[in-house]
């Protein structure tokens, strides 16, 4: 349930997890000071070491410090991490192959339409027909 102008979400730090109350229109970075306060004591120093803080999406996306949350379409029970700037951010990993093929083809760009689906049908009948065709001759 979203509460007027606010949107609850979990925010997950390298040290403890947030749940929080943010407000959809102030920028990230306005929400950032708050959240290293409630992040844990000497947060905002041993980001210094790191290049500063950066709020990301589960994906690793890194949330633009001028634009709002609202803008970058953050929805309730969402969950944030904050992390060093400078960190890299690891490559996701798969225990699921039909996960693992669903991202890798929604990267190339190109989706499965009718003209692939009509092209397969008549290189898969083609080939039965062949072999149907063969077994004929064959029997004589």
């Amino acid at each position: 349930m979203q509460t007027a102008g606010l949107v609850r979400v979990t925010i997950t730090t390298p040290h403890r997890r947030i749940d929080m109350a943010l407000p959809e229109h102030a920028s990230v970075a306005e929400i950032l000071p708050g959240l290293l306060a409630r992040a844990g004591e000497g947060m905002a120093d041993d980001g210094v070491a790191g290049g500063g803080w950066q709020l990301r999406r589960a994906d690793g996306t890194a949330f633009d410090l001028d634009r709002t949350l609202g803008a970058h379409r953050v929805r309730d029970g969402e969950i944030l991490h904050l992390t060093p700037r400078r960190a890299e951010w690891p490559e996701p990993e798969y225990d699921d192959l039909v996960d693992a093929i669903a991202t890798g083809s929604g990267r190339t760009g190109k989706a499965w339409g009718p003209r692939h689906t009509r092209r397969t049908g008549l290189a898969v009948g083609a080939v039965a027909m062949s072999f149907g065709l063969l077994a004929v001759l064959r029997a004589g």
